[in-house]
């Protein structure tokens, strides 16, 4: 006789053992395991895909709330702006009114000179307006149209220069006023003998691009910039500066400003 060897069967073996025995039970068992797996897989995956839903709409308030906030400061800077331009308007038709009542009080005759008016202005405000550039500089905007208005174009054509640079200055290079500025520092200045008319012409098409930029194409200053454009044109470029008139047109009919369009024609 030989003795008997015996070991105990593993835990594989057990499972392998009790499987074959319940079959059934053990079939149903493991599809219920997977069938859970699954579920929580999908649970999982579920709440995955809400939590990215909800941090991207958190992403997008987010953009909003910034888009919202950044449009109230564009739109109180654009208020302030508005406030500005009318306040400084005012100043100069006050300072204007000023000179022609001092104009008429100093004159020796019953009836006091356009020239002896711009000339005191002029005087005056060289000195008295120093504190405020910005009205000084719109003065000297009103000086320049009543100098073109005698025909004095060089002179015209410095006092907008002086304008520009005070604008430039203070406000920038893109400020509305500047550009309206510019626009008609380069409009006068292409009437002189000696200067580049390639060279307004070229400062010209900046301030249209610009505008165009920053304020639209059927905005005010921009349909000005397109005219001035057009009749700085020589004669053999008569198509483009057409097409600058059209498109000019075009605007003034969208605003309905019979004013403009009949200034055009």
């Amino acid at each position: 006789h030989h003795p008997v060897s015996a070991a105990s069967n593993s835990a594989i073996r057990h499972g392998a053992l009790w499987y074959r025995r319940h079959i059934g039970v053990a079939t149903v068992g493991l599809v219920a395991a997977a069938a859970i797996t699954l579920s929580t897989a999908v649970f999982v995956r579920s709440l995955k895909d809400q939590r990215d839903r909800a941090v991207s709409a958190e992403r997008e308030a987010g953009r909003q709330r910034d888009r919202a906030i950044q449009a109230q400061q564009d739109a109180t800077r654009q208020r302030d702006a508005a406030e500005t331009s009318r306040q400084i308007a005012e100043a100069i038709n006050q300072f204007l009114a000023d000179c022609v009542r001092v104009a008429e009080s100093e004159s020796p005759r019953d009836a006091t000179t356009m020239k002896e008016v711009v000339s005191l202005i002029e005087r005056r405000a060289t000195g008295t307006l120093k504190p405020n550039p910005l009205v000084q500089a719109g003065v000297m905007q009103a000086i320049a149209g009543m100098r073109d208005a005698d025909r004095y174009v060089s002179a015209a054509s410095g006092l907008l220069r002086r304008a520009l640079e005070i604008n430039t200055r203070i406000l920038g290079r893109e400020a509305p006023q500047t550009l309206r500025t510019r626009q008609l520092y380069q409009s006068m200045r292409a009437r002189l003998g000696g200067v580049k008319r390639e060279d307004c012409e070229r400062e010209l098409r900046e301030v249209l691009e610009i505008q165009t930029r920053l304020f639209g194409a059927e905005s005010q200053d921009t349909l000005a910039t397109t005219v001035s454009l057009a009749a700085m044109l020589d004669r053999e470029r008569a198509p483009e500066a057409e097409e600058l008139l059209r498109r000019a047109l075009r605007g003034y009919d969208a605003q309905n400003n019979p004013l403009s369009v009949a200034r055009m024609q």
